[in-house]
């Protein structure tokens, strides 16, 4: 089925399952689906599960219907999905044990993630126990079914058939479950009863989930029941579970606690959440929950924009040159979706509190990723009546974009005449120049030298050089005009021919004329090889003639050798001076 069929077939299944099969009745909470709800979301999602299932279970009167509706179930199905529900819904009290031990065998062979089972599960028991309720609860007890499928070390309701399970149990017979808990030694089956039980009773009555995670012994069930419930309180109640986390006591667990209510309260009501944070008196905590709840929120695309905007502008306000953004970059980068991307990059571009960058480089490259033609388009529209300021967002913005391949070939064609677009042709260049075509990819460079103040662009290239051909990459290296971007190449070539060719490498950097870039060359290749020849590495050392460079390279080659042989690392640190030497062994200390 298409995308658009499917969005619209999950939420009608949810309304037959809960009007139809009538397990829960209607639910009103917030939003909250029904467990029938999650429960035909999964089916759909995963029918593998069902499939193999359907095929152990007997042909007796109405189980051959569900049967066989089960071997027809496809996914995204409305039709077939309905069927199955129909299908449990006819079947009398005695056609459920009939169909009990296979079933349950079948679970026992998923007992990992494994939605359908936990969907197919909840919804075979959910229907027995309203048809036949001591029926269901003594064929559980007689045969042991939980004992048999206690060796299942994935228990996380609601992801495997048992979890279903003990969701039907904890909505149907809360009281039963509460036994089966109390008769259960710590381990993940009393940890599932647990998180099956608290979820159930917090969301139909959020009083009886609190009073019986407080009738729970101290120990693990008791902090696991305790984190469901605020879980669970956060959705349906957010301000009541922001009252019980700010009672909480020592400091560590109330800031957990807090952390918690608004990341889930944010998922499922963002307005009512950012609300809350009005009650956080303490600036850096508000922030801190802030982020908590916009992280969690970020499928809410552009709902989500205006609360991104508030808390760059808080931030900014309170911490001036001091805020960071870095997290908040990572929040938009997975909001800005679909038709949203232009609106984020928008505001991005017009942010003058991100000094950096940061948010403008995230957003911008996640839409050159999906879209690099409709980024290319509003870069260039950009680019071409931008001042120096506004060229500088873009560059920053293209560092992200020019990551991808996509859209370094859409950028190199879309942007108009200028650094932008020379940049793009450079990136496209590298490409060529992995394949072999160095002089295409050494004619881009020389358009964008200018502009490469931090000798980034310049080792990109050199890496791509050498790894074809490293004696032509350090001969364009050399052939650069000295500065940072010099020094980056040189060392790039020093590092990469070293790897490459050991010996090729050595005698390039005795070549190498006497002074600064021989030195470089040598210190690199020295660090380099040391995993490979420590003792070599060692001597070469010795032949660089800047004192500083020495050190370093001494201090690197010793950590190295020390890791492979300790010994002979020793031995060689008491040949250097005694000053040297005592510096060196500081650093291991």
């Amino acid at each position: 089925m298409k995308n658009t069929t499917h969005s619209f077939v999950v939420p009608m299944l949810a309304v037959l399952v809960c009007l139809g099969v009538g397990f829960a009745g209607a639910r009103q909470m917030s939003g909250t689906p029904s467990r029938e709800s999650h429960a035909a979301r999964a089916m759909q999602a995963q029918p593998q599960a069902t499939e193999a299932i359907s095929a152990a279970v007997p042909q007796s009167a109405a189980a051959a219907e569900w049967s066989e509706a089960l071997a027809k179930y496809k996914s995204g199905n409305l039709a077939d999905a309905h069927a199955v529900m129909a299908a449990i819904l006819r079947m009398e009290a005695a056609d459920f044990p009939a169909s009990a031990e296979k079933l349950l065998e079948g679970f026992g062979k998923n007992p990992g993630y494994d939605p359908a089972s936990a969907a197919l599960a909840d919804a075979w028991l959910g229907r027995w126990l309203e048809i036949d309720s001591p029926g269901a609860l003594r064929f559980l007890e007689a045969m042991q079914v939980f004992a048999k499928l206690s060796d299942v070390n994935d228990w996380y309701v609601p992801t495997n058939g048992a979890g279903g399970l003990l969701a039907a149990l904890s909505r149907k017979e809360p009281e039963w479950v509460k036994q089966f808990i109390e008769n259960q030694p710590e381990g993940n089956l009393r940890s599932s009863a647990i998180w099956a039980l608290v979820s159930e009773l917090t969301r139909t009555d959020a009083d009886a989930g609190r009073r019986y995670v407080d009738s729970l012994p101290e120990g693990a069930g008791r902090n696991l029941g305790t984190n469901l419930y605020l879980n669970q309180l956060s959705q349906i109640a957010p301000s009541a579970a922001l009252d019980f986390a700010m009672n909480s006591q020592p400091q560590s667990l109330r800031n957990e606690r807090l952390r918690s209510v608004f990341s889930y309260s944010a998922s499922r009501n963002l307005p009512t959440t950012m609300a809350l944070l009005d009650r956080i008196t303490n600036p850096a905590e508000r922030r801190q929950y802030a982020m908590a709840a916009l992280t969690s929120a970020w499928e809410r695309g552009a709902e989500l924009l205006p609360y991104l905007k508030d808390e760059v502008a808080r931030s900014a306000a309170e911490l001036g040159e001091k805020a960071d953004f870095g997290k908040l970059a990572n929040t938009a980068q997975n909001a800005a979706r679909g038709q949203d991307r232009k609106s984020f990059v928008e505001w991005a571009f017009e942010l003058s509190a991100d000094k950096r960058g940061s948010i403008l480089s995230a957003v911008a490259g996640r839409w050159a990723y999906e879209s690099p033609k409709e980024f290319a388009a509003w870069a260039s529209a950009q680019a071409a009546t931008a001042n120096p300021d506004q060229l500088a967002k873009l560059n920053t913005a293209m560092t992200s974009a020019l990551i991808y391949p996509a859209a370094q070939k859409a950028l190199a064609e879309a942007l108009p005449p200028g650094s932008l677009r020379d940049q793009a042709h450079f990136k496209v260049s590298l490409a060529a120049a992995a394949e072999g075509d160095a002089a295409k990819a050494v004619e881009a460079y020389r358009t964008v030298a200018a502009t490469d103040k931090n000798g980034a662009l310049a080792s990109q290239l050199a890496r791509a050089l050498v790894m074809k051909n490293p004696a032509a990459a350090a001969e364009w290296a050399t052939a650069q005009p000295a500065g940072i971007a010099r020094d980056a190449a040189l060392r790039v070539v020093a590092e990469n021919w070293s790897l490459r060719d050991v010996h090729g490498a050595a005698q390039w950097a005795t070549s190498l004329p006497a002074g600064l870039e021989r030195d470089r060359a040598m210190s690199t290749y020295a660090t380099t090889v040391v995993v490979a020849d420590a003792p070599a590495a060692a001597e070469w050392v010795g032949q660089v003639a800047d004192p500083k460079l020495r050190e370093k390279a001494a201090t690197t080659v010793f950590k190295r050798w020390h890791i492979q042989d300790p010994a002979a690392a020793r031995a060689w640190l008491h040949t250097q001076s005694p000053a040297l030497a005592q510096k060196i062994w500081r650093t291991i200390e």
